[in-house]
């Protein structure tokens, strides 16, 4: 007995869903802080004694 052939069901195509692209976020860019610079105290020499 043959068994009525059933055509391959064909499903709906579904397009891959393209999620909206994010940029990347770009963080605003902190300068470095550049701390004042102390200069090197120079302790008074004390000759040797």
């Amino acid at each position: 007995q043959q068994l009525p052939q059933q055509p391959q069901q064909q499903l709906p195509q579904q397009p891959q869903q393209q999620l909206p692209q994010q940029p990347q976020q770009q963080l605003p860019q902190q300068p470095q802080q550049q701390l004042p610079q102390q200069p090197q105290q120079q302790l008074p020499q004390q000759p040797q004694q």
